[in-house]
């Protein structure tokens, strides 16, 4: 759980879900709720991450917001391989995308 909590100017993302040693490891199962994530990383910057194997996650009633230019910035970026990641009632403003539903690895 991770609740109500002020996560301000983050070097790269407010909250990373990051891929591990295969689905066993994976943070399954996490909900982040009533936070508030202001202005993540530099022009690439992302509120809310989540990569690899993991399932299960619930983003509810947060703020995810962007105060400088949208630039290349995302809101919440749920990527390839992950499953049932569920967003309900946040508020998500200021980014050039505010959603990026299992966008494909760039190489």
């Amino acid at each position: 759980m991770i609740r109500d909590n002020d996560i301000l100017r983050s070097g790269k993302t407010g909250i990373l879900f990051r891929p591990e040693r295969g689905k066993n490891f994976a943070p399954h199962r996490n909900i982040v709720e009533n936070n508030r994530i202001i202005d993540s990383g530099k022009n690439d910057g992302i509120g809310v991450d989540v990569q690899g194997q993991v399932e299960s996650i619930t983003l509810k009633k947060n703020e995810i917001k962007e105060t400088r230019q949208p630039a290349k910035r995302i809101g919440v970026r749920v990527g390839p391989g992950t499953r049932d990641v569920k967003l309900i009632e946040n508020k998500i403003n200021g980014f050039a995308t505010a959603v990026d539903q299992n966008p494909q690895t760039k190489k």
